[in-house]
């Protein structure tokens, strides 16, 4: 991967590429399909997005620097079916914790998508400690 262009991170439908598509393209750290992960203490850079977490619960990311993504994210979590439609699941992506991480240079900080309906409580359920800041 080439960690300098948004050209290295496409679409999921090939139109487009880099911030604002949908993408699940070359994560830092992915956690899929599954639950009770702790990411903690890392450094993460040079990738399409730092984490992801795809139709996963009860995970906590916290204590992370997550710098100069060239697509999406910072950290990302989603309901995503994985169909090329892009259509959402429900109940699958709860619970997730997302705390004391400082994200910066990243096409988009922090991303929650693909939600039914339904699971409107669980988005609010997701505790949100972020820390942006710029470079000087």
């Amino acid at each position: 991967m080439d960690g300098t262009t948004t050209a290295s991170c496409p679409a999921e439908n090939h139109a487009g590429s880099g911030p604002n598509v949908r993408s699940l393209q070359k994560p830092g750290l992915a956690v899929v399909d599954s639950g009770h992960v702790t990411v903690s203490g890392l450094e993460i850079r040079h990738f399409c997005m730092g984490v992801m977490l795809l139709r996963s619960h009860d995970n906590h990311i916290h204590h992370n620097v997550i710098h100069d993504m060239v697509g999406a994210a910072g950290i990302m979590i989603t309901g995503d079916d994985g169909t090329a439609a892009g259509g959402s699941t429900k109940g699958l992506s709860t619970n997730n914790v997302i705390e004391r991480n400082v994200i910066h240079d990243t096409g988009d900080g922090g991303e929650h998508a693909r939600d039914d309906e339904a699971d409107r409580d669980q988005q609010r359920s997701l505790e949100y400690v972020l820390y942006y800041c710029n470079r000087a």
